[in-house]
């Protein structure tokens, strides 16, 4: 959708929230008028596309792993962030008896 001869956008980034429901988003960056009501088809066709492909579990695998590594690391660096993230978002967004977080300890 970007790397292709009449492009849909400039960029295709993604991200995630996550609170008392998750929410995945996907933005299409610097796309033409034009094209706007065509972007939503295309990016499914693509993503169908994908999944008729199968998904490659050992670099699925591969990626687990790196942002478990990451998440360790993160822990290490800054234990304090680490700490405050998880017991503000279960305080938040956790059961109200705190099972999860007492599961987590």
């Amino acid at each position: 959708m970007v790397e292709i001869e009449d492009p849909f956008c400039a960029e295709i980034t993604h991200s995630s929230i996550n609170n008392l429901e998750s929410l995945n988003y996907v933005s299409f960056e610097n796309a033409p008028a034009e094209k706007l009501p065509l972007i939503r088809a295309k990016f499914f066709e693509v993503i169908r596309e994908h999944a008729a492909e199968g998904i490659d579990m050992e670099r699925m695998a591969m990626v687990i792993e790196n942002l478990r590594l990451q998440a360790l690391s993160s822990i290490e660096s800054n234990p304090h962030y680490q700490f405050a993230i998880t017991t503000l978002s279960h305080f938040l967004y956790g059961d109200l008896e705190g099972k999860v977080l007492s599961e987590c300890t």
